[in-house]
């Protein structure tokens, strides 16, 4: 049976692709406890691999959509029948640069480096999608700056799906999503709104000058995506 390049073809198994990056091992499946793994509540098997793509341990899921219930493993070597489950496992190797890009220092000296994630739910973006988008953002905003000085340096962008950070915008971009990232550099943001059309294309991205971990507040908004950076 023929596959496009995106698909890999696995003997006996149902072969789907969940964002490029991970592929089903079957339908009614489900890979082998290892000794260690995580368990948490996901309501979905793309949420669930988001979780996995922000897991340094992660590189396969089993899910069970009835429950929600969410296992992150660290490998894929066997799987068991196992009806009412779907399991996936990663497609793309994770490498240093992937899970911090920032660890290179790629910023300016005086800006910040802040590691973003692609979200679990985002199609039509391949960039996104085969992990060759930067990965960081670079701004010389006040609050950074001063986490920094606090010694917490290890920045990262928390994302929010189905949430909107209203006001506080610094104009308004018709680009997509890790493009907007990219002008922080320009204008020293501080976190960001997606918003997408029915398609899950990109409608218009906010750049903010402030957070929630400053000010204001969350919105529920539907097919809108909200960045804020936490720093530990």
């Amino acid at each position: 049976m023929l596959f496009t390049l995106l698909f890999l073809f696995i003997p006996g198994a149902h072969a789907s692709i969940l964002h490029s990056t991970a592929v089903s091992v079957g339908k009614g499946n489900k890979i082998s406890l290892p000794t260690s793994f995580r368990s948490l509540m996901s309501p979905s098997p793309y949420a669930c691999l988001g979780e996995c793509r922000q897991d340094l341990m992660c590189s396969a899921i089993n899910y069970e959509g009835t429950t929600g219930t969410c296992e992150l493993l660290p490998d894929a070597i066997r799987t068991t029948v196992k009806p009412g489950w779907t399991a996936f496992r990663q497609l793309e190797p994770i490498t240093p640069q992937l899970m911090d890009p920032c660890a290179s220092n790629p910023c300016p000296s005086e800006k910040v480096c802040i590691q973003y994630w692609p979200p679990a739910k985002l199609p039509h973006q391949p960039a996104a999608l085969n992990y060759s988008v930067d990965g960081y953002a670079c701004s010389g905003h006040d609050w950074l700056l001063k986490m920094q000085n606090e010694g917490k340096t290890k920045c990262t962008f928390k994302v929010y799906e189905d949430k909107d950070f209203p006001n506080y915008h610094k104009g308004s971009l018709r680009v997509r999503y890790y493009e907007g990232f990219a002008k922080f550099q320009e204008t020293d943001c501080l976190s960001m709104v997606a918003i997408f059309d029915g398609t899950d294309n990109v409608e218009a991205v906010y750049p903010k000058y402030s957070s929630i971990e400053i000010e204001g507040r969350l919105t529920n908004w539907k097919k809108c995506y909200y960045w804020a950076p936490t720093c530990v």
